[in-house]
C-alpha cells in the first residue's frame, strides 16, 4: 500500500488559548511553485517514505526510530477549519492515522543520531529512496538529518519562526493511495 501525507500547522493565540491555521507560509519544491505558488500551507509535505516513518512509523521500511508509535487522533482543541478538512477528507477518501505533534517535540529529537538504511542513497538528491534497497547483508550508516533531507529542516525552522515552540503543533494524517 502506497500513502500521501496531509499537513496542516496551528499556532496558539496566548491571548485567547485558541489554535488557528498556519496558511501560505511554507517553502515548497521548485516543482510545486510552478504548479502552485510560492508559498504552501504544508510544512514537512512529501512523498517520501523517510518523513512517513519518522513522524509516524507508516512506510518505515528501515525500521527507524519515529517521533510517534501510536496515533493521537485530532487535538480536541484543534480549529475549525482543520477539524472540517479532516471530515471532508476522511468521508471522500481512505484517511488513517490522524495525529499531531508539538514543535518542541520535533526540536528535542537527536537528528545526528545514526542508523542502517538499506535504502539507495541517490547521488543526485542525497537522500534515500523508498523504492529500491540494498541486500539485507549491505545498508549505509546514515543521520537521521541527511534521511529526513534539506526541506524537512526548512520547514522545521519556519515552524521554528512562528513562535513558543509549546505554540506550534503539526496536524496530519494519511491517505491510502490506490496505486
Amino acid at each position: 500500500m502506497k500513502y500521501e501525507i496531509h499537513t496542516h500547522a496551528e499556532i496558539k493565540n496566548s491571548k485567547t488559548g485558541k489554535w488557528s491555521k498556519v496558511t501560505n507560509y511554507f517553502s515548497l519544491y521548485e516543482i510545486e511553485k510552478e504548479i502552485f505558488k510560492q508559498r504552501g500551507d504544508s510544512p514537512f509535505y512529501s512523498e517520501e517514505s523517510s518523513i512517513f516513518a519518522f513522524l509516524a512509523n507508516v512506510e518505515n521500511y528501515d525500521s527507524i526510530l519515529p517521533l510517534t508509535i501510536k496515533s493521537r487522533g485530532l487535538p480536541k482543541d484543534v480549529c475549525k477549519e482543520i477539524k472540517a478538512d479532516w471530515k471532508n477528507r476522511h468521508f471522500i477518501e481512505e484517511c488513517t492515522n490522524p495525529t499531531f505533534i508539538y514543535l518542541n517535540e520535533l526540536n528535542e529529537f537527536d537528528y545526528d543520531r545514526k542508523f542502517i538504511t538499506r535504502n539507495k542513497i541517490s547521488k543526485k538528491y542525497g537522500k534515500s529512496s523508498s523504492l529500491t534497497f540494498e541486500p539485507e547483508s549491505k545498508g549505509t550508516l546514515i543521520s537521521y538529518r541527511d534521511y529526513l533531507g534539506e526541506m524537512f529542516f526548512k520547514h522545521l525552522q519556519e515552524l521554528n519562526e512562528l513562535g513558543d515552540p509549546e505554540d506550534v503543533r503539526i496536524i496530519f494524517w494519511f491517505i491510502d493511495m490506490p496505486f
